[in-house]
């Protein structure tokens, strides 16, 4: 899906570089309104900046009186008003002046309205400008495909807008007819060379396409009508001259080309050369190339398949005769597929034409490898959505998210190439034209600062879990280790249900965030305690409600990472202590503190530090038939305390009307006070036992006293629960709590709550 007009680009590309900026301006008979940054676009952490430009060629100074008001294009309110600004404009000069809307904050397209009056005339100018989430390193499995290779001079407006994306992968071509040019002299333009290195400084890593045909080989039959590109070599001649310019591709840009991709769609006739080349040609070239490359770049990964969408029949059948030709699988290091959907529904919703989703195609790509025994990385090299005829940029950028977002959760898939970056025509009717996320004149589509926001939020982050109810709501759980955070990306199936309600709750009654679903409602239940961050396909922050609305396109809910609950088993006196979920790098603390000895010493202290896999250990010796408590403390979690001996493990909360309580003074005359024991037992007896809960006052008094039976489940867990309403503070010096079987001896050392 290469179409492009360099006529057309050449003409764009001229009325950009003729601008006085290296940005988008706006002009009229009053100067000029400019901005410094490429496309206008700018991160979280820059303020939007722009300069009023305009000459006094008078021997007298004259006032300027201006008046800025920034609209959020997608919403259409006003979201910054500069009031009414003068300045006085010296004689016979060049006069310049900032304009820095605050939108601290804020995501997405703006429109900027400048009223300018000067020498007695009014001009109004107007510019957009995009804000998007900052993108401190770049996000190594996302990358764009570019067609930068045919457009002079776009370096560096290239290489500024790929960063600004936070995807770390650039996907380009570099053709034989260029690179050999005259039989068997090898030379890479200049420019190709700047376009290279000018990724490479910016940090990108680039995927070379290595095509199309060379005429010094090979050239079109005569009966051949669709000519787009040389025809893909298939005579043992062609095909070794072709990996001649592999091999010199791959020495020459060793360093600064990672990846090599073997042609691109040969199983169209488009690609092929006028002809739908067949799975046993195309394994000539792959094996001839992939020998070619590793003999003087053993490092580069070399990535073969490349076919188009396998909704099409000849795809299906070609990719699968492909992946079972006797070895294949030694010629490649991953296998490259372009799974698009249709223009109607989004990646992961059922359509007429099953194989039209991106589900479907991965899963059936899958399957060819597994009948074949392949195991091997899926590189999706092309994928991506046209707004064409109506069709959106908000449908665009559901569409990218949502795929980007399925295609994170596939351990197989290794690389996702959005395609493309930058429009490659202007026809609003044309679909090829309209698959960029940034327009020919360099402005930015919805879906450009979507795919920024996913890269921030979610380049860290491992897939946990998926959640799909009645294909009504889908959710999706990532954990970022690294930076201490729990994920949620959610949206609602268009085919079912469309629109819904999210709704956020918290409590102090779950060690889990859990969700559930009913109505039209999709309901989370958070911890008391966590700072919930509700956020919009682009970056906003919703204002905290009760209830969302939650429809086609994603939301995200972000909340601190909690740690799981450790695991502990016994073997003796030996004591085993192992955890995960902790934020990596940080340090995890343990104090075990023995109840029953005199003085309570503490039996075992020590720090660990969080592997790169959010994990901990620790083993220390008890003795077996002591009372001791366990301390864990980590992250931003608090401290957690177990009580344990060599038949039970139970575990103690407060609540103070429906809040954590951690101590006595939180207590106020008049609250309810809840206390919970959760048990786990060892043995698979059913002891009678007991849950009393004292509230003691002054001099020690006993103000109240609550019981609570212990009943097990299936699972030998217990919960007791009892509850207090205090009349009198005076009544809360002390909470003392106490486990007893029916012989009235202890189970569990006295818990305390004090001030």
């Amino acid at each position: 899906m290469k179409i492009l007009s360099k006529i057309a680009c050449i003409m764009i590309l001229t009325l950009i570089v003729c601008m006085p900026t290296d940005g988008l301006a706006s002009w009229a008979d009053i100067g000029y309104i400019t901005s410094s940054h490429i496309g206008n676009i700018y991160t979280r952490d820059e303020l939007p900046h722009f300069r009023i430009e305009l000459e006094n060629t008078e021997d007298v100074a004259k006032q300027l009186t201006a008046s800025c008001v920034v609209t959020d294009l997608e919403t259409g309110l006003f979201v910054w008003d500069s009031g009414t600004i003068t300045d006085t404009v010296p004689e016979k000069t060049m006069f310049v002046k900032g304009i820095q809307p605050n939108l601290e904050g804020k995501f997405g397209n703006f429109k900027m309205e400048t009223i300018l009056t000067f020498d007695g005339k009014t001009d109004t100018h107007v510019m957009n400008f995009t804000i998007v989430q900052s993108n401190e390193h770049l996000a190594d499995n996302m990358g764009y495909s570019c067609h930068f290779s045919d457009l002079d001079d776009f370096e560096k407006g290239g290489t500024e807008i790929m960063k600004k994306s936070g995807s770390a992968w650039v996907r380009d071509e570099i053709k034989w007819e260029i690179v050999e040019a005259e039989k068997g002299v090898y030379e890479v333009p200049q420019y190709y060379e700047n376009f290279v290195n000018s990724f490479c400084e910016n940090g990108n890593d680039i995927l070379l396409i290595l095509c199309y045909g060379n005429e010094l080989y090979e050239s079109w039959d005569e009966d051949v009508e669709n000519r787009y590109v040389l025809p893909m070599p298939v005579t043992d001649d062609g095909i070794q001259a072709y990996a001649k310019y592999c091999r010199f591709m791959a020495e020459h840009f060793k360093g600064r080309v990672k990846a090599f991709e073997i042609w691109n769609e040969p199983e169209t006739e488009t690609f092929g050369g006028g002809k739908e080349r067949t799975a046993e040609e195309y394994s000539k070239l792959v094996k001839a190339a992939y020998s070619a490359i590793k003999s003087v770049n053993a490092e580069a990964t070399v990535i073969a398949g490349v076919t188009a969408p396998l909704s099409g029949s000849g795809s299906r059948k070609f990719l699968g005769e492909f992946l079972s030709i006797d070895g294949i699988e030694n010629y490649m290091d991953a296998i490259s597929v372009h799974p698009y959907g249709g223009d109607a529904y989004y990646a992961d919703e059922d359509d007429f034409n099953y194989f039209r989703t991106f589900e479907s195609q991965i899963s059936l790509v899958k399957g060819y490898m597994t009948s074949n025994n392949i195991s091997k990385p899926i590189w999706v090299t092309e994928v991506g959505d046209s707004t064409y005829s109506g069709h959106s940029e908000e449908e665009q950028a559901t569409e990218l998210i949502r795929t980007s977002v399925m295609a994170k959760s596939d351990p197989v898939i290794e690389k996702v190439f959005i395609y493309n970056l930058i429009e490659t025509g202007t026809d609003p009717d044309d679909r090829e034209s309209n698959f960029g996320v940034v327009n020919r004149d360099m402005s930015i589509k919805r879906g450009y600062a979507a795919v920024a926001n996913m890269n921030n939020i979610l380049k860290d982050a491992k897939f946990s879990n998926k959640y799909i109810e009645n294909k009504n709501h889908t959710y999706y759980h990532f954990e970022d280790r690294k930076n201490g955070k729990d994920i949620y990306v959610l949206w609602t199936n268009k085919r079912y249900n469309g629109q819904a309600s999210l709704k956020l709750e918290k409590s102090n009654l779950i060690p889990d965030t859990a969700v559930s679903s009913k109505n039209g409602v999709v309901t989370f239940t958070v911890p008391e305690e966590y700072d919930v961050q509700v956020s919009d396909i682009i970056g906003n922050t919703l204002t905290q409600s009760d209830k969302y609305n939650l429809s086609e396109e994603p939301l995200y809910i972000i909340l601190p990472l909690r740690m799981a609950e450790p695991d502990i088993s016994f073997e003796g006196k030996s004591v085993k202590v192992s955890g995960s979920n902790a934020e990596v790098g940080s340090y995890v603390t343990i104090k075990v503190v023995n109840e029953i000895a005199m003085g309570k010493p503490i039996q075992y202290i020590d720090q660990a530090v969080v592997d790169k896999n959010g994990k901990y250990n620790f083993e220390f010796d008890a003795g077996e038939n002591e009372f001791y408590s366990i301390y864990i403390f980590g992250g931003r979690n608090k401290i957690t305390k177990y009580n344990e001996n060599s038949a039970y493990k139970t575990y103690i909360s407060y609540l103070v009307n429906g809040k954590r309580c951690e101590n006595v003074s939180q207590i106020k005359a008049g609250d309810t006070l809840k206390i919970t024991l959760n048990m786990e037992k060892k043995k698979k007896d059913n002891p009678n036992l007991t849950f009393y809960a004292g509230v003691y006052g002054n001099e020690n008094i006993l103000a109240k006293l609550n019981t609570s039976d212990i009943k097990w489940n299936e699972d030998n867990t217990a919960e007791a629960s009892v509850e207090f309403v205090l009349e009198s503070e005076k009544q809360a010096n002390n909470i003392r709590c106490f486990l007893w079987n029916e012989r009235l001896m202890p189970i569990m050392p006295t818990i305390n709550l004090k001030n």
